[in-house]
């Protein structure tokens, strides 16, 4: 890839030639993804899934990985998560956020943000139960584009229509462009809040009247 020089180095009618990925550029996502699962898989020993390359799996060590660009999760046993985690460090620099679990006296947290949700356990080890809360930055994002707030009434019965006549005001330039801002972020947020799915399904649809 051919770049433009910066002015320090700029020469009249000379540009630069690119030996590395530059951030930001089209081909540097591919190329981490290229290069984060051959060390994955052909350095430390995970398994990509059929399903989806970005689940792993290591059969010596029974532990599961989940990456997502930059992101790794881990999850098995603390001893063999460990282990694990030092061979990716061997190849990649990464910064540990901490880890899930009960046992305070090894650092063990009992909340956690992966890739902006918020997934918390609950109860002990012998009736433990995962939560996971979508990222409430898409709620407070939906509820400013509506003029809403936390305590703003809601509806019972997803789907339900205004009793009384429509409101015909023509949009205003831009109001088109904030519907859809608001239910991108709403389908975003429906992946993991299952009761507004259907009333964010209804949301894309278009009904034309003759």
């Amino acid at each position: 890839m051919w770049v433009e020089l910066c002015a320090e180095d700029a020469t009249p009618g000379m540009c630069g030639y690119l030996l590395k990925s530059m951030y930001g550029n089209r081909d540097a996502a591919s190329n981490w993804e290229d290069f984060s699962r051959d060390v994955c898989a052909g350095k430390v020993g995970f398994t990509a899934g059929m399903g989806s390359s970005c689940l792993m799996y290591h059969r010596g060590r029974h532990v599961r990985l989940f990456n997502h660009g930059d992101d790794f999760v881990l999850a098995g046993q603390r001893a063999d998560v460990e282990f694990l985690k030092k061979e990716l460090m061997k190849h990649i620099a990464l910064k540990d956020k901490g880890r899930l679990g009960w046992n305070r006296h090894y650092g063990d947290l009992r909340e956690a943000k992966i890739l902006n949700r918020i997934v918390r356990l609950e109860g002990e080890v012998q009736n433990a139960s995962v939560e996971v809360e979508p990222d409430p930055r898409h709620v407070e994002v939906i509820l400013r584009n509506l003029s809403l707030q936390m305590g703003s009434k809601g509806r019972l019965t997803p789907g339900e229509s205004d009793k009384g006549e429509l409101d015909l005001t023509p949009l205003v330039r831009g109001d088109g462009f904030l519907y859809k801002s608001t239910v991108t972020k709403a389908n975003h947020l429906a992946e993991d809040q299952y009761d507004v799915r259907f009333a964010v399904k209804e949301l894309p649809r278009c009904r034309r009247r003759r």
